[in-house]
């Protein structure tokens, strides 16, 4: 199974559809492009270091789109909630998302559209 994993509890994750900024590289591309149309498990991990296999699941939800963006270009509207957590943006991951040349947009279907609490 896919898995996408998230170390915050991002308020996006209660929606319907979320957006997730991703840095870029062309092997991440070229994957999750392969992968759209499937579904991901979302994982609540401690770390941006922790195993890719090792976390909490919180939920599922399928790819629909994968975009090559540069952030400072995103819609104020799209970068805003996706950064929201806790219903305030979270101004220093919005400055090191603007702060990337280009990335990876993805969008999903949210099947669960609940989170979890997830302990510290």
């Amino acid at each position: 199974m896919n898995r996408i994993k998230f170390t915050e509890d991002w308020d996006k994750l209660r929606e319907p559809r979320f957006t997730t900024i991703r840095s870029y590289n062309p092997g991440k591309e070229e994957y999750y492009r392969a992968h759209i149309g499937e579904a991901f498990s979302i994982l609540r991990i401690r770390t941006y270091r922790s195993h890719p296999f090792i976390g909490r699941k919180i939920g599922s939800a399928t790819l629909t789109d994968v975009r090559v963006v540069v952030p400072g270009g995103i819609p104020a509207a799209v970068l805003h909630r996706d950064v929201l957590r806790g219903g305030k943006p979270d101004t220093e991951w919005m400055e090191r998302l603007l702060a990337m040349d280009r990335a990876l947009l993805l969008e999903f279907e949210n099947h669960t559209g609940i989170l979890a609490e997830a302990p510290p």
